[in-house]
């Protein structure tokens, strides 16, 4: 379940110069950190390796979504895609499931994952 590090670097560039855009990745958002913290051991100052919030619920429910970590990928980019091109880094929103969810990452300085 893991994302080759060629993909990643341009995400882990983005997070290195502006944190805040983790919320751009909505409810991917935890298989990404993990995806990334999997990468670059404690090189990120917001991946600390004692950072422990997550949500593997979420992953999971996603994952059974999507059916295979491809198509996973695909749809956290094209989430992502959204977000920066329509100009907003929205904290909240809704899950391919219909769950609405707020993001907010205590690692990244700003509070919980609540659905």
């Amino acid at each position: 379940m893991s994302i080759p590090e060629e993909r990643l670097r341009g995400i882990y560039t983005i997070l290195q110069r502006q944190p805040h855009k983790f919320k751009s990745f909505g409810p991917y958002w935890w298989w990404i950190k993990r995806q990334l913290k999997t990468a670059y051991p404690g090189a990120l100052f917001f991946l600390v390796p004692a950072a422990k919030a997550d949500d593997p619920e979420v992953t999971a429910t996603l994952l059974k979504e999507h059916g295979d970590v491809e198509k996973m990928w695909l749809a956290a980019i094209r989430h992502h895609q959204r977000a920066v091109t329509g100009g907003f880094d929205d904290p909240y929103g809704v899950m391919p499931d219909g769950a609405t969810y707020y993001l907010a990452d205590p690692d990244m300085a700003v509070g919980n994952f609540y659905r």
